[in-house]
Formats: structure tokens, C-alpha cells, sequence
């Protein structure tokens, strides 16, 4: 697979993929029916849901920075 397949198929996945899975677990995912039914406005507070939030974050963070440094190293090498 040449890096210009290896791009192509990153840009597919951030910009097509990402956003239609999000949308599907938005729209099909659990809902807080529970907060609305007892007239609570706000959610309980989930360390679960922040745990995995912090984590996609270092992750995205990771991915954007080792991608970086790839296509600043690959030229050279080349």
C-alpha cells in the first residue's frame, strides 16, 4: 500500500466514516430518558464517559502528531 493509498483512506475515515458513526450512535444510541422523566435537567455525572473522552482525545492528539512527523521524515528518506 503506497503512502498516497494510506492518505486517501485516512481522509475517507475522518471525513465520511467518523461522522456517520457518530451520528448512528447519537441517533440509535442509549438515551437519558430517565433525567428527563424525574424532571432532572442535568445528567448524572459518568467517569466512564469522560475516561473514554480524554482517551479518544490523546489518541486523535497521537494519530495528528505521529502523522506529522511521517510525512516529515518519509521526504527525506526517499
Amino acid at each position: 500500500m503506497t503512502s498516497a493509498n494510506v492518505v486517501v483512506v485516512a481522509v475517507v475515515l475522518v471525513l465520511a466514516v467518523g461522522p456517520i458513526v457518530l451520528g448512528l450512535f447519537g441517533a440509535f444510541g442509549p438515551k437519558r430518558v430517565a433525567a428527563a422523566a424525574s424532571g432532572d435537567a442535568h445528567a448524572a455525572w459518568n467517569w466512564r464517559l469522560t475516561a473514554l473522552s480524554t482517551l479518544l482525545y490523546v489518541l486523535a492528539f497521537n494519530l495528528t502528531f505521529f502523522l506529522q512527523e511521517l510525512f516529515l521524515v518519509l521526504p527525506k528518506a526517499f
